[in-house]
């Protein structure tokens, strides 16, 4: 008898396996994501005054957070 991983590869062979995902080009009405300066509808007395720039190899800040579904000052 097969076990469930083996089981569930085979499904997901057969799922994506008429897919590609390969190439360089944006199809079926894919966009670009363009990142945007929040500058407007900031929290409490929070203010816009740009970006902080990090000279190499020193950083002001020595940890990086990934947030991958917001990454807005109100999230």
């Amino acid at each position: 008898m097969a076990s469930p991983r083996s089981l569930l590869r085979a499904a997901l062979a057969l799922l994506l396996g008429v897919q590609c995902f390969c190439g360089n080009e944006l199809v079926h009405g894919a966009a670009t994501a363009v990142p945007t300066v929040q500058t407007t509808g900031l929290p409490g007395q929070w203010q816009y005054v740009g970006c902080l720039e990090e000279p190499a190899p020193n950083r002001v800040f020595p940890y990086q957070i990934i947030n991958t579904n917001n990454n807005s000052a109100t999230a």
